[in-house]
């Protein structure tokens, strides 16, 4: 027992011994600069931003040939459009659960029927025949109106919810379209390069 505890003296003594030595390898305190921050930055000293067609900016018709191309031939930026269609849909769908549903139906149904009856009574000719005619014609008409009262703002919910699904289609769009264009320019710029 008194081994032990002489053995937990010592690594209780290496652990005090060692943590100054991380103090040592610490980050330096930042210090704030002073002023308040810009609302905005821009690209470089003083200049504006890029125009939302960036690649522009090189000044080549050769780059921006490429580049729309890209965009307007490219599958996976036509599979996000489509995605950013069907949100859209999703939302107006969901949307219009907020007003009252009206349904109405319409109908109309004719029917003819000849028929031919034989009489027991007797006539010139014999046997008498009589023909019956019958027409019957029925119209229908009907109109239901529905509403669900909102009270826990399950509707609403769901509205907004795809809302902001049709925000992240756009925002997934718009990325896999600068994503493109950059790829595009990248290997416009290697080639440059090359030559």
């Amino acid at each position: 027992i008194q081994r032990n505890r002489g053995w937990r003296f010592a690594a209780l003594l290496a652990v005090v011994a060692a943590l100054p030595s991380c103090a040592l390898l610490a980050p330096p305190p930042r210090t704030h600069p002073e002023g308040a921050m810009p609302g905005a930055f821009t690209d470089d000293a003083g200049r504006t931003a890029w125009p939302s067609r960036w690649w522009t900016a090189f000044g080549s018709a050769e780059l921006t040939t490429l580049v729309d191309q890209a965009l307007a031939n490219n599958l996976d930026l036509a599979q996000a459009w489509a995605r950013l269609s069907q949100a859209r849909a999703l939302a107006v769908q969901a949307g219009a659960a907020l007003y009252p549903q009206l349904d109405g139906n319409a109908g109309f149904t004719w029917s003819h029927r000849k028929s031919q009856l034989n009489s027991s009574i007797p006539s010139r000719s014999g046997q008498h025949n009589e023909r019956i005619e019958t027409q019957t014609r029925d119209y229908s008409l009907g109109l239901s109106a529905s509403y669900e009262v909102d009270l826990w703002g399950r509707v609403r919910s769901q509205r907004r919810a795809a809302v902001l699904d049709v925000a992240a289609s756009r925002d997934n769009l718009e990325t896999a379209a600068t994503t493109l264009a950059a790829n595009i320019t990248e290997l416009w710029l290697q080639t440059i390069e090359q030559r």
